[in-house]
């Protein structure tokens, strides 16, 4: 087997896994000088627990388009 073959089977395993546990991949564009700040904001969403709960109400609040009514 050669070993781009290894690193693609890897590389689908480890997303997999990833899916198996709620986290998906994807892409986003921003400014350069954000890409600190989106990772962060990324890794602490992903945790799923009581903090990143209240920081997705708080994002959603300030990005979210305003509701028609």
């Amino acid at each position: 087997m050669s070993t781009p073959e290894a690193q693609r089977r890897a590389v689908e395993n480890h997303r997999r896994r990833m899916r198996a546990l709620g986290l998906d991949r994807f892409e986003v564009r921003g400014l350069m000088r954000d890409k600190v700040l989106l990772r962060a904001v990324a890794k602490r969403l992903a945790r799923g627990d009581i903090a990143s709960g209240k920081l997705r109400v708080i994002i959603e609040a300030v990005v979210a388009p305003p509701q028609r009514l």
